[in-house]
């Protein structure tokens, strides 16, 4: 796809996620963390995939999900 596609929108790729060594999930699910703590050891993350959205998945802070963007000031 060309960048005219994507230039007036938010392109988030299912790029999985990075547990115990390994990509997972890659092509079919997107894993994006929030700024919002759940508890001490999880972060709420929102989830991409197939068959849906989840905006208030959690998963623990030491996973590697993609990173969020954020509006600078």
């Amino acid at each position: 796809n060309t960048y005219a596609n994507y230039r007036s929108a938010l392109h988030l790729p299912l790029s999985g996620y990075f547990r115990s060594g390994s990509a997972n999930n890659q092509g079919s699910g997107g894993y994006f963390w929030s700024s919002t703590r759940n508890g001490n050891i999880s972060m709420y993350n929102l989830l991409l995939n197939t068959s849906g959205i989840n905006p208030a998945d959690s998963n623990g802070r030491r996973n590697g999900n993609s990173v969020r963007c954020v509006l600078g000031s």
